[in-house]
């Protein structure tokens, strides 16, 4: 049987709370009440910042983000100290394998920061081809942003292909306007610092937005979440006003797809893509 490693195989023995700090029991002792004590993601935070990875790192924003928001929904759907039913819900939900095991290592965690041992279920991705949509199709959606901080950010994906979460770790101290440059020294995932050159074109969208932002300060402010979200809503107005149903299927992450894509067909070199994107494997393989 799946559980916490504890006196009871699947339920926690953890004590219970006081109920005047929002704990309350129903059914038979010590099962808490299913909506845990939201405070105690602040706990959960505070361990996730301090957890290192396996090579010695401390997880990335981005990650930290993620788990917390997991664990948040978890919280309203099942009794998180009953790892038999978080595991059901998490096999039954309309999920990607993918998303069933981010669910599951936020929930590990999770465990651990309580002092209990979860033993995760191995989840194995689907491999899916990517979208890759023409460069008539990038530049449509990108038009549809005009007059829009989100303009210069698409048009910045699409000429770099960095990551949105790289992108958006982006300061104007980091760009060189009249040389037509842009210096990434905050890359994600492990990947190599690197400068890419950008067009005339990214030059002028990106000065009135430089103009008005401090030199260490970031260019997009908004949490990456948001922006994606921002981005998603408004790309389906876009999609529909120009009767493109292709659009949809752009992700921000699209702009790197295809920019891995592009570079090969332009080469034929099967490892530049690689050097380009930073890869730490042949991603350009996927393509």
């Amino acid at each position: 049987m799946r559980g916490l490693t504890s006196a009871t195989p699947s339920r926690c023995s953890e004590p219970q709370a006081p109920t005047n700090d929002g704990w309350s029991s129903v059914g038979s002792n010590p099962t808490p009440r299913t909506k845990t004590q939201p405070t105690g993601l602040v706990e959960f935070e505070e361990f996730l910042r301090t957890r290192l990875t396996a090579r010695n790192t401390n997880l990335a924003e981005a990650t930290i983000q993620t788990r917390l928001r997991a664990i948040k929904m978890l919280q309203k759907r099942v009794n998180l100290w009953d790892s038999d039913e978080v595991q059901r819900y998490i096999d039954s939900a309309p999920w990607s394998n993918g998303r069933r095991e981010q669910v599951s290592l936020a929930y590990w965690d999770w465990c651990n920061s309580k002092g209990f041992k979860f033993k995760r279920k191995t989840y194995y991705r689907e491999q899916k081809i990517p979208y890759i949509p023409t460069e008539k199709e990038l530049d449509q959606l990108i038009g549809g942003f005009h007059n829009s901080p989100y303009a210069p950010f698409l048009q910045l994906l699409k000429e770099t292909g960095f990551r949105p979460v790289e992108a958006k770790s982006l300061t104007p101290s980091d760009f060189d306007l009249q040389r037509k440059w842009v210096i990434l020294n905050s890359p994600a995932k492990n990947s190599r610092p690197r400068q890419a050159r950008i067009s005339e074109k990214l030059v002028n969208m990106l000065t009135p937005v430089i103009a008005k932002t401090k030199p260490n300060e970031l260019i997009w402010k908004t949490k990456l979440n948001h922006l994606t979200e921002t981005i998603r809503c408004h790309k389906i107005k876009v999609a529909d006003r120009l009767c493109n149903p292709n659009l949809k299927k752009i992700t921000l992450k699209t702009f790197r797809h295809w920019k891995g894509s592009i570079t090969y067909h332009q080469t034929k070199d099967i490892l530049y893509p690689q050097q380009v994107l930073s890869e730490m494997s042949r991603f350009s393989y996927r393509y």
